[in-house]
């Protein structure tokens, strides 16, 4: 049964925003793939990996390609502290000194073949192009992500508490966007508010955008002009 709902994702760590909006369908088609893998055999065709979130528990809206999961991107709920974090980026000294020693690499400075105990060839990793970097990721402190849907709510239910989804955004090997809790319930607002997503129709305050309008949102072949509101994150 379709109903307008409201989920929301408490976070018990900081988040790291991806770059274009995480919208709520993305979420649950990672969830069915990762469902479905172990039906599949190995290696996986890339039909096969697409298949197994053909089917999501949304209602649909728009006629021929032009269509749309009736699901929201998440967004922010409360007050927001932006701050960022460091990290070294250390290379791999033994993989860049066998590449070296295989002619895989071609050092800067050398131009031809080198003397016997020659110390032109020697790596320096605490300067030039060699070195290790510090690099940053800005981060978010926020309590809460708001999702809004029409959809299945005892499906919806079934999928998030799977344990396939235990964080959002980026860097969650590194322990951003825990999900402490997530809370499904029923919300009549989310009869407009599952328009806050990017969409092939343009709605009041929205603006044009490059994007895939369904899930998989990383596939670049499926850009397309579409439009989402202008405070989207």
């Amino acid at each position: 049964m379709m109903e307008p709902l409201k989920i929301t994702f408490e976070l018990g760590s900081a988040i790291c925003l991806p770059r274009h909006p995480l919208h709520l369908d993305a979420l649950i088609a990672y969830i069915n793939t990762q469902k479905g893998l172990i039906t599949l055999d190995e290696p996986y065709s890339r039909d096969a990996l697409m298949a197994l979130a053909d089917d999501l528990p949304f209602a649909c809206y728009g006629d021929g390609e032009d269509w749309v999961y009736k699901a929201s991107a998440l967004q922010p709920v409360g007050d927001l502290k932006h701050t960022s974090r460091f990290f070294t980026n250390k290379n791999d000294k033994t993989g860049i000194a066998t590449a070296v020693k295989n002619d895989q690499i071609q050092l800067k400075r050398q131009v031809s073949a080198l003397e016997k105990m020659s110390h032109a060839g020697q790596l320096d990793f605490n300067r030039g192009h060699q070195r290790n970097a510090l690099i940053y990721h800005s981060i978010t402190y926020v309590e809460k992500m708001e999702a809004y849907c029409i959809g299945d709510k005892d499906l919806l239910q079934e999928a998030l508490s799977s344990g396939h989804l235990t964080h959002l955004g980026k860097l969650h090997r590194m322990g951003f966007g825990f999900i402490k809790h997530i809370t499904i319930e029923e919300c009549e607002e989310a009869k407009t508010k599952w328009k806050n997503r990017v969409k092939p129709f343009e709605e009041k305050g929205d603006i044009p955008v490059t994007s895939p309008i369904r899930p998989p949102y990383w596939d670049l072949e499926a850009k397309t002009l579409s439009f989402m509101p202008s405070e989207l994150i």
